[in-house]
């Protein structure tokens, strides 16, 4: 090996000449290639010390992986991120966020700037890209834009870009079109009572315990103690594309690590669900621990969001809140847990959230609560004067 003032240079037994160095970060970089000649070899050396002396050094692969991705198309780059974050060791994407990534890359980026080089595309072909999408369509519009700029922070991270052409104010997931519905508990009983019996309980622990659709329906036998007083979130049930076409029902885990968690089942419900429990034990007297308690008419699959979405209806309309959504079941759970007294934490675990404005969302205000607030500060004492 020929040692320099920068770098070394070495012969291998193929003949051909070696270079490398060790970078301004302290680790030793060789070169892409090997070369025929000591020339090219030295070649490569001067032009690596020039970038060092610029300030504008990289390591060398970085740049080689920045050169190839330069010229790739958007749609063949997306393609390759999703990929990533999809198999990626820790927080892989969920099946069901995966397939809503493709389906919202093919339907409203690809057909626009899906062709373009990745390094070629500016503010003003996102500019032209978002205002070509259909405004009345504006939560696929704002996941859209959200897609397309954490694609591009990845270019901007991979070196391919300078900086983030999204940068468009009030651009990105809008804010819900329609606010949050809640019961209050005179409701909430009455809407019980007025869902079908085979999808009672079910609705009942969906609203009184704060769960999702998915989480309530991936119920098993050994995810409620005896007594009824406790329930666990170990799995959901996840609607994803079909290999063959068309979509199907998977069970997999939570949204979050956050999502698996135990709920106390409140008194007044739980005698009513032991009941039922035991009732289910006697018309099931083969199913083991693991068994699904609702399941679709083939008494094995998961019970279909379509079919619970129906025994909702029917109740909601029976009590007059027809606009009343399963989700908002959830909401109206968080919202009667935070007028008990439940702190954020205590909502952020029986919600199963990591964030604690993501919980703050799951609570209505409404003004005859807001009264009931001043009407306790009334009875605060003040010091004098005041």
């Amino acid at each position: 090996m020929t040692r320099r003032s920068f770098g070394s240079i070495r012969r291998l037994p193929s003949d051909r000449w070696q270079a490398s160095y060790v970078g301004p970060d302290h680790r030793r970089h060789t070169g892409p290639t090997t070369w025929t000649h000591r020339t090219d070899a030295e070649a490569w050396l001067a032009a690596e010390r020039h970038v060092i002396e610029s300030g504008a050094w990289t390591p060398p692969t970085d740049r080689l992986r920045a050169e190839t991705t330069a010229g790739q198309r958007l749609g063949d780059y997306a393609a390759t991120v999703i990929k990533r974050r999809a198999t990626r060791s820790r927080n892989p994407l969920r099946p069901t966020t995966r397939a809503h990534y493709e389906q919202t890359l093919r339907l409203a980026i690809l057909p626009t700037l899906g062709g373009l080089p990745i390094a070629s595309i500016t503010r003003a072909d996102v500019a032209a890209w978002y205002d070509s999408l259909d405004p009345a369509r504006a939560t696929r519009r704002g996941h859209a834009y959200d897609l397309l700029r954490s694609i591009l922070a990845e270019a901007v991270d991979d070196g391919v870009l300078a900086e983030n052409p999204c940068r468009l104010r009030g651009a990105g997931k809008p804010s819900p079109a329609r606010p949050g519905e809640v019961l209050d508990v005179s409701e909430l009983v009455a809407y019980i009572a007025a869902v079908d019996p085979p999808y009672r309980v079910l609705l009942a622990l969906t609203a009184w315990c704060s769960l999702r659709s998915g989480e309530a329906r991936a119920l098993r036998r050994c995810d409620i103690d005896d007594d009824g007083r406790v329930l666990r979130v170990r799995q959901t049930i996840l609607r994803v594309p079909h290999p063959d076409g068309g979509q199907q029902l998977v069970i997999g885990p939570p949204k979050t690590a956050a999502g698996v968690r135990s709920a106390a089942i409140p008194p007044m419900v739980a005698h009513g669900v032991a009941e039922w429990l035991a009732d289910w034990d006697r018309r099931h007297p083969s199913a083991d621990a693991t068994s699904l308690l609702w399941t679709s008419r083939d008494g094995e699959s998961p019970l279909s969001d379509v079919t619970l979405r129906k025994a909702h209806r029917r109740a909601a309309s029976a009590i007059g809140r027809s606009s009343l959504r399963v989700h908002d079941l959830r909401r109206t759970g968080a919202t009667l847990a935070a007028q008990s007294g439940a702190t954020i934490r205590e909502l952020m675990r029986r919600l199963g959230h990591t964030r604690p404005d993501v919980a703050m969302v799951y609570q209505v205000a409404d003004d005859e609560r807001d009264a009931a607030v001043a009407a306790r500060m009334g009875g605060l004492a003040l010091p004098p004067g005041m």
